[in-house]
């Protein structure tokens, strides 16, 4: 009797150990859980958020369109500049600038807040697309002559600082990493170049919104580049026409025409032949195309 009674104790005793045994072994699996481009787990809303504030301390988000706006630093170049700009969650709005001659810029710091449940990369910074097909327009206050000021645009760009590191907005495709609960400062300048085209009176700027767009993924890795005319674009590598039209990386400049790539514009997207490509056809690194009629 005493022998069986031991038997069923130790019995007992290797059950529990064994649930232990499992149950541990299922926790330190559940922490080490990745998220990548092809998992089948997709952070939500809330458990993935990089919200922009204009505070290093707190995430000052509000309806009030003065506590969203940050105040902007201006250049010593001249002692005519204005400037203008607001936060959404991710993105910069209502940018408006104004100058008077080349090498005066105003710029807006902001800082990006990881306040979601994983490490977050900032993979692009792109811009939306104005009513007219471009991302910025300018326009003369006064007499300034039309034709300059046009030329003096050309001169006039914005760039986004993350790191140390400067970036053309449109042209930014580099993956900073965003610790989960951590602040990263970022500076966003738009700045009338020194040796741009001169203008005859002041010049006033709006770009579109810039959005900043974080994922789990590091894509800097996969990504390939080539030019449409005169312009850079990059895309993820194998991407197709009909993919990347749709993606982030087309910056919303071109669109699909039945099978066809088409820019705003109207014009077709061709390959160096100048042989029309369709939404089928995969992005070669390093070619060049062109839109034309």
């Amino acid at each position: 009797m005493e022998k069986q009674r031991q038997i069923k104790i130790l019995s007992i005793v290797a059950l529990v150990l064994a649930i232990s045994a499992m149950t541990l072994g299922f926790a330190a699996f559940s922490t080490t859980l990745s998220i990548s481009s092809s998992a089948t787990v997709t952070p939500n809303s809330e458990d993935f958020k990089v919200v922009l504030s204009r505070s290093d301390t707190s995430v000052i988000n509000s309806d009030t369109l003065e506590q969203d706006c940050i105040p902007p630093q201006f250049s010593e170049t001249g002692n005519t500049q204005m400037g203008y700009g607001c936060l959404g969650n991710d993105y910069f709005r209502d940018s408006d600038a104004q100058f008077t001659v080349p090498g005066q810029s105003v710029e807006f710091i902001m800082y990006a807040h990881n306040i979601g449940e994983y490490d977050a990369y900032l993979n692009s910074v792109t811009y939306d697309v104005l009513d007219n097909g471009e991302y910025k327009k300018c326009r003369a206050f006064t007499d300034a002559t039309s034709s300059l000021v046009q030329a003096a645009c050309e001169g006039i760009k914005m760039t986004v600082s993350v790191d140390g590191v400067a970036y053309e907005v449109g042209e930014i495709i580099a993956a900073h990493k965003l610790s989960k609960g951590s602040v990263k400062e970022i500076k966003l300048k738009i700045e009338y170049e020194a040796g741009a085209a001169r203008v005859d009176g002041p010049i006033g700027i709006e770009f579109s919104n810039i959005k900043f767009n974080y994922g789990t993924v590091d894509n800097s890795a996969n990504l390939i580049s080539f030019t449409i005319d005169d312009g850079t674009y990059y895309a993820e590598e194998g991407m197709n026409w009909g993919d990347w039209v749709n993606s982030q990386y087309s910056e919303g400049l071109f669109t699909t025409y039945g099978t066809f790539i088409e820019s705003l514009r109207g014009n077709t997207l061709k390959d160096s032949d100048y042989s029309n490509l369709t939404i089928d056809d995969n992005i070669v690194d390093g070619s060049k195309y062109y839109c034309v009629i």
